[in-house]
């Protein structure tokens, strides 16, 4: 083992006029983006939190929110490499919290102050008569570590799985399609979770999305033509042959050199090959793919948010650990009723952790092993302040792709269980284009 670091020590000294320029450059350059980073995020980003009070007299039409979302994503943007290395900037997330506390369930947005205009006027465009009263982060009451002599609380995200790649969750469509007296609303439950939560406890569940553009590969996914490309998947259709990598060229070239002046040599085109031919036949495709093509359809008609949903549970520590052992199941009771039979799945994974492709995964994630909400008992490094940890997920750490539609179903003032006037509407089309 000391030979091969001798080796390199030795190497580095022989060598190190080449390659300390390289290190200085890359540190140089790493420090410049993380500095500019960190200055958009104390500088820049400046949120307004309003609690909305929804009129008796709108709650007519649940669909009115999906026009609310479609009017909010007005304010999409492209992800741009070069604006955010030299300025820091991105692009930032609506904020949707639903509030639990003594028995209330609360309404509260979350918007960046450039966009408080753009967010007022989209919900009064569909409820004249909503109330905005201008509040405080709904976590600044907590703003300290754990453990803490008085509180205990979970902190999860809200993850969503399916084994066709795609999330698919329920829409207006799906209950106008039901019989009149089996239309409920499936936001329903959270009444029943309100009842459920004391005067002792505070359940958030925090919704951070950030509206996209079909078509940008950053932010976007490029998640129109990726949810096609499941469609081709279930009709059969095979997948057009990968791209060869540039390497391979690379090193073709270098072969072809060598052995040209002994044989004649061909180049490999850096066209991709043509896909095999394809005849498509409805009568083979089954009737469950015919069910989630004709989801997919429904969805990207309309525009898309990237989104995260997160769940904190905090309450006083005389009553944590009775309440502990069932909130994770509450949770998930609430979340499951948005969720399509077979097609997808809610669960719950720890709020803190770590991505593999982050830097030094194995270093932060050995750190961070000690911080999950499986120990947050007995280790004193977990920080939950409010302020952390809205700023350091408004853009990041965003993972599914929910469409306008999907988002108005989980956010809205929910109809009370036996709500007897779910109204059937034909929201108005939107164009992708």
């Amino acid at each position: 083992m000391l030979n091969y670091f001798y080796s390199f020590f030795d190497f580095f000294l022989s060598f190190w006029w080449i390659i300390l320029p390289f290190l200085l450059t890359y540190f140089f350059l790493e420090k410049y983006f993380s500095n500019n980073l960190k200055t958009f995020v104390k500088t820049k980003i400046k949120y307004k939190f309003f609690e909305i009070v929804f009129p008796p007299s709108t709650l007519k039409k649940i669909q009115l929110m999906d026009e609310v979302f479609i009017s909010l994503h007005s304010s999409a943007e492209p992800f741009s490499s070069p604006k955010q290395f030299f300025t820091g900037y991105f692009p930032l997330s609506y904020i949707f919290i639903i509030f639990f506390h003594d028995k209330n369930l609360k309404f509260i947005v979350g918007v960046d102050e450039n966009k408080e205009k753009l967010l007022k006027n989209s919900f009064y465009s569909k409820y004249p008569e909503i109330k905005f009263i201008e509040t405080q982060n709904p976590l600044s009451k907590f703003n300290f570590n754990l453990p803490h002599p008085l509180y205990s609380g979970l902190f999860f995200n809200i993850e969503i799985k399916s084994p066709f790649n795609v999330i698919l969750l329920k829409t207006h469509r799906d209950i106008e399609n039901l019989p009149e007296e089996e239309r409920v609303d499936p936001a329903s439950h959270f009444w029943e979770i309100k009842e459920t939560i004391t005067n002792k406890e505070w359940l958030f569940f925090i919704i951070y999305a950030l509206p996209i553009l079909a078509d940008d590969p950053a932010l976007g996914k490029n998640w129109v033509n990726s949810y096609k490309s499941v469609i081709d998947s279930l009709v059969g259709k095979p997948k057009p042959p990968s791209p060869l990598p540039f390497s391979y060229y690379i090193h073709e070239f270098f072969r072809n050199l060598l052995v040209a002046p002994f044989k004649d040599i061909t180049w490999t085109p850096f066209s991709s090959p043509p896909p095999p031919p394809f005849e498509f036949n409805i009568g083979k495709v089954p009737p469950e793919n015919k069910d989630i093509i004709d989801r997919i359809l429904h969805k990207i008609e309309k525009p898309g948010f990237l989104v995260n949903i997160k769940a904190v549970y905090l309450a006083k520590n005389d009553i944590f650990e009775k309440t502990s052992a069932y909130i994770p199941s509450l949770i998930l009771s609430a979340f499951k009723n948005f969720a399509i039979e077979r097609i997808n799945n809610f669960s719950l994974s720890p709020l803190f952790k770590l991505s593999k492709n982050e830097r030094f995964y194995d270093l932060k994630n050995f750190i961070l092993t000690f911080g999950t909400f499986d120990s947050l008992k007995s280790n004193k490094d977990i920080v939950i302040k409010s302020k952390g940890l809205f700023k350091n997920d408004v853009s990041t750490s965003l993972s599914h792709v929910l469409n306008s539609e999907e988002l108005s179903v989980i956010f809205h003032h929910p109809f009370k269980p036996g709500h007897p006037g779910f109204e059937k509407s034909e929201p108005p089309p939107f164009s992708l284009s």
